[in-house]
């Protein structure tokens, strides 16, 4: 008898840890961190675009002569409306240093600054801060980079190799988070569990000349499979040409598939044009680089059909998602040339108003309008 009370007391407590564990839906968190990531990995990059310049200019010479010891920045603040009309101000601040082989940086975010000074009830929804810190290690023929990330009161780690030789990088982020299925209502929710267990596979490459690609498998959406492609009218050009170019442009394709069938299919798909006139002389015109003022204006559309949201509504949050056309008008700072060292953007002092642009749906709920301030190198 004692055996079986004991037993029954044993089972109580799991049962009750177990419910703990399941109970909470860190679905919308989990969306809002693959944003995240995503644009961390603007930063992750910096490491390897400087080591390739250095190599294909400065070889042996040290990269602190040139970059002063910061590999990149980011500050991007924003103040617009969500869908549901409330006003928000996503920001993320960061920075990578470096010196000699060793690199160490951070990014701080949160999808909306203004909840720091709201209570608990008025806070909007699909709220989300992180922090991460990071390192790297560069040679001549590889780097490797690892960062931890904390958000939504939990840690995952990423780590990173690139091989200069064929421009390419492959990481993986592992999380403690994992599916449930809800055995009444069949939702299927992200929770907390207690492994560490891969959950993010990253690959780039700007090894095919004039255009970047790249793929993002993610283990616990129904966006699965993220293939992309970009590319900037000047890589056609001759580099001795952009600094005499009146203008540029920029397409950048994304798609998404809950298996590899439905990325043939396109059903859900983002594409975006930009289009730059280049005013006055160049900035700086060496080391394969050229930097130009300029003003923009950018165009999108996101298919109906967004994978992201259903993972959302699936687990039970009624979400869904942006759609149709959007665009942005803005002026700021191009810098041709580093998409070359795999980087799907080249505007970066940028300062615009948009609608519905798909760029920015970056949150949960995604921003519908508002003004974006961000300086990125």
């Amino acid at each position: 008898m004692r055996r079986l009370f004991l037993g029954l007391a044993l089972s109580g407590l799991f049962l009750q840890s177990f419910c703990q564990q399941t109970d909470e839906n860190l679905t919308g968190e989990y969306i809002n961190g693959i944003f995240y990531y995503n644009r961390l990995d603007y930063m992750r990059q910096s490491y390897d675009r400087w080591g390739m310049i250095m190599k294909e200019y400065h070889p042996d010479e040290d990269v602190r002569k040139y970059n002063y010891g910061i590999y990149s920045a980011i500050n991007d603040f924003n103040f617009g409306k969500d869908v549901d009309g409330v006003k928000i101000t996503p920001l993320l601040l960061g920075y990578a240093f470096g010196k000699n082989h060793f690199g160490y940086y951070f990014l701080l975010s949160t999808n909306d600054f203004r909840n720091t000074f709201r209570s608990e009830e008025e806070e909007s929804a699909g709220k989300f801060n992180a922090v991460t810190l990071g390192t790297s290690y560069q040679t001549k023929w590889f780097s490797l980079l690892a960062d931890a990330t904390y958000a939504s009161q939990e840690f995952s780690i990423y780590g990173k190799v690139f091989l200069p030789i064929i421009r390419s990088h492959i990481g993986v982020g592992t999380s403690r988070f994992d599916e449930y299925v809800d055995p009444v209502s069949e939702q299927k929710r992200i929770i907390r569990k207690k492994v560490l267990r891969p959950d993010v596979f990253s690959f780039a490459t700007s090894i095919i000349p004039y255009f970047n690609v790249g793929l993002r498998i993610l283990k616990l959406t129904k966006s699965k499979y993220i293939p992309n492609i970009s590319f900037a009218f000047h890589q056609f050009k001759d580099q001795s040409q952009w600094g005499e170019m009146k203008w540029d442009g920029e397409v950048f394709f994304e798609t998404r598939g809950e298996e590899i069938k439905n990325i043939a299919s396109m059903k859900d798909f983002d594409v975006r044009f930009t289009l730059y006139r280049l005013l006055g002389e160049p900035l700086v015109e060496e080391d394969g680089i050229c930097l130009r003022w300029t003003v923009f204006a950018g165009a999108s559309y996101k298919s109906e059909l967004d994978y992201f949201a259903e993972t959302l509504t699936e687990s039970g949050k009624v979400y869904t998602g942006q759609s149709g056309v959007g665009f942005e008008l803005g002026t700021g700072l191009r810098v041709l040339g580093f998409k070359k060292y795999g980087f799907q953007e080249d505007t970066y002092v940028r300062f615009s108003y948009f609608n519905n642009y798909s760029n920015y749906f970056e949150r949960y709920p995604g921003m519908k309008q508002g003004l974006k301030f961000k300086v990125m190198f």
